[in-house]
């Protein structure tokens, strides 16, 4: 009972901030805290195959299993967009919605890189000061770069 009560205070946080065109990035890094709490943040990571005339019993059987445990991740993505997002990825499973979604607002991912970046090259470790909140500082900015798809080496 306890962790339905977690789940569902963190599902709050996309309730209340819907993808609405504007904020993307926090929406997807909400999303996937969100599923990362329930194991399932591999669902925006795999693309569902098409049953073709040429699959095997097995194949459409793995497809089958595959929408079913990707349907409940569809499902809070579309439930926590405006409207207008909805209708346009209403048939669409996770990993389709997270491409397309990208590619719909890279420039705000551009923007985002270019604010991080500038935000490590700026970091100066201040003489007297403890160095470990500088170090978890720069991990936390490496990750976020790292999470819009430019790790550093």
């Amino acid at each position: 009972m306890a962790n339905d009560n977690f789940k569902f205070s963190l599902r709050s946080i996309v309730e209340k901030n819907k993808l609405n065109g504007t904020n993307f990035l926090d929406w997807e890094r909400n999303i996937r805290i969100i599923l990362r709490s329930e194991g399932r943040e591999d669902a925006l990571a795999t693309p569902i195959p098409m049953v073709i005339e040429t699959s095997s019993d097995e194949e459409k059987v793995n497809i089958i299993w595959l929408e079913n445990e990707v349907l409940p991740v569809t499902c809070l993505m579309l439930s926590a967009m405006e409207p207008e997002l909805q209708k346009r990825f209403l048939n669409s499973d996770a990993y389709t919605i997270i491409s397309e979604l990208k590619t719909l607002f890279q420039d705000q991912a551009m923007i985002e890189r270019y604010e991080t970046h500038k935000a490590i090259l700026d970091r100066k470790l201040v003489k007297g000061k403890p160095m470990s909140p500088h170090v978890i500082s720069l991990t936390g900015l490496f990750k976020w770069m790292e999470n819009l798809g430019t790790p550093y080496d």
